[in-house]
């Protein structure tokens, strides 16, 4: 069984608006993690520890980020996904730790232009900006409205997650054959012989994001697997949930041997549909200059 840690990170690129004074951290510190790396630049270490922290998380004052690749950076700086970055192969291996105090009430547009900022100030980041016309999926409500359970912290946190430690630990199975969410994990997924089975505590357009990667398990192969998936439920809460469907299907009809389809499952454990949408024009970064190693703290 393998267990993947869904990431996320689609969307329009956010562009740097003209400005002459940028919002800026309170404080910044950036290192490279010359120890994560061998010789050939394959990294070491086989658990990449959380990016905890920024708006809309639990602790919105900071973020810490031990062990982060500058593509993860690039990605949450600017909202798009990774196969929206044209760079240096060593995006995806170099890694650095990254500690940021926040100032009180930002929002995610200005976190992510400070972490532009960061990345031109520390890496000397230069690039310009492209387009493509890619083609959507779009996450709805099925008409029987939504399956899942909103969740409600102040009224006693999720029934799924068993602690809230953040340590690593072996894969925890419910009665049920679903992983169980450690700490602040928001999603966890394990990957059988015939079976797909995630548990999931967030928002519909966090799970959007993941759905990419599910419908790779799921179907293997065509246009989907290049689609982005838009949110498009209107639903705003935080849920919580479990999604169980089989893996590589060549066709989108149940068989109740392998279980069933994700589009199927997506209706009738969750009460949401995927529906194909018009082609949308998506931001592409190409990055002209990067700087490996950052400027001392």
């Amino acid at each position: 069984m393998v267990v993947l840690a869904l990431c996320a990170g689609t969307g329009n690129a956010q562009t740097n608006p003209a400005a002459t004074n940028p919002p800026a951290f309170e404080v910044a510190s950036v290192k490279r993690i010359d120890n994560a790396m061998t010789a050939g630049g394959a990294v070491l270490r086989s658990k990449t520890p959380p990016m905890k922290g920024g708006p809309g998380s639990d602790d919105p004052g900071q973020i810490s980020w031990p062990q982060a690749s500058m593509m993860s950076i690039i990605t949450r700086a600017y909202g798009v996904s990774s196969d929206q970055i044209s760079g240096p192969g060593w995006l995806s291996e170099g890694m650095y730790s990254v500690f940021a105090k926040i100032p009180p009430n930002t929002d995610e547009q200005q976190f992510r232009l400070m972490l532009q900022r960061l990345l031109a100030e520390r890496f000397h980041v230069a690039l310009h900006h492209e387009t493509a016309d890619l083609p959507v999926y779009e996450l709805v409500v099925a008409p029987k409205g939504p399956k899942m359970a909103v969740l409600h912290p102040d009224e006693g946190g999720s029934t799924i997650a068993e602690d809230n430690s953040d340590a690593p630990r072996p894969l925890v199975i419910d009665s049920k054959g679903f992983p169980v969410l450690r700490g602040s994990a928001t999603q966890t997924v394990s990957i059988g012989t015939d079976l797909v089975r995630g548990t999931f505590r967030e928002t519909m357009a966090g799970f959007a994001r993941d759905l990419r990667l599910l419908v790779a398990l799921s179907t293997g192969q065509g246009e989907m697997m290049n689609a982005r998936i838009v949110d498009r439920t209107g639903l705003e809460e935080r849920f919580e949930y479990q999604l169980e469907f089989a893996r590589a299907r060549p066709s989108d009809v149940d068989d109740p041997a392998g279980g069933p389809t994700l589009f199927s499952a997506l209706e009738k454990q969750l009460g949401l549909k995927l529906e194909k949408g018009q082609k949308r024009t998506f931001d592409l970064l190409v990055i002209d200059h990067i700087d490996r190693i950052p400027t001392e703290n």
